[in-house]
């Protein structure tokens, strides 16, 4: 969906109340809205009442709509919000799962050797991102898998881009000496 369809979108669900606009908006953001709470909240069934809230706000102030610039950021932001104050309240600690960080190379070959070596590299890959701090396995994640850019995670988790830029360097070095360590072997 493109910026201008989902700004047709929240102009129809704030003037005129469009439900099925809304639907559309719904589906179009819900999976990458239930990714960003499963990082944070490990009961599945939490993180959907979370990502449902969400919407149920957005449909709730559906009057100020039209006035959103970028809805993806906002909404990752308001789910990021209610995260939060759901760890809060309940007293625990954030989860920050990097589990679905999926490393896909190229198809290289397809001798069992190569396999072998790329599910070795993959493995040595996905423990070194296991290893990095959780904040900075949060902004890698957000970038790597989400796509996100870095002044979309930065607006997200409330930091600088410059602190994106940080954590994305310190992992990117942290994975590559992993790795050369392990070649020299």
């Amino acid at each position: 969906m493109s910026e201008l369809e989902i700004r047709d979108l929240l102009i129809r669900i704030s003037l005129n109340e469009d439900r099925m606009a809304f639907k559309q908006i719904y589906f179009y953001f819900y999976e990458d809205m239930l990714k960003l709470a499963r990082k944070f909240i490990s009961c599945e069934d939490d993180a959907e009442e979370i990502v449902d809230d969400a919407f149920l706000k957005i449909w709730n102030n559906r009057m100020k709509l039209y006035q959103i610039n970028n809805l993806k950021v906002y909404l990752f932001v308001c789910v990021r919000n209610l995260c939060f104050n759901y760890i809060e309240k309940t007293k625990r600690s954030p989860i920050v799962s990097i589990d679905d960080i999926q490393f896909e190379p190229q198809h290289f070959g397809t001798s069992p050797d190569t396999k072998l070596n790329l599910a070795d590299l993959k493995g040595i890959i996905n423990q070194a991102i296991s290893q990095l701090t959780p904040q900075c396995r949060l902004v890698f994640k957000l970038v790597k898998e989400d796509g996100l850019k870095y002044r979309e995670v930065a607006e997200v988790l409330n930091i600088s881009t410059k602190t994106v830029e940080y954590h994305i360097g310190n992992a990117l070095r942290q994975i590559t000496e992993r790795l050369s360590i392990l070649s020299k072997q």
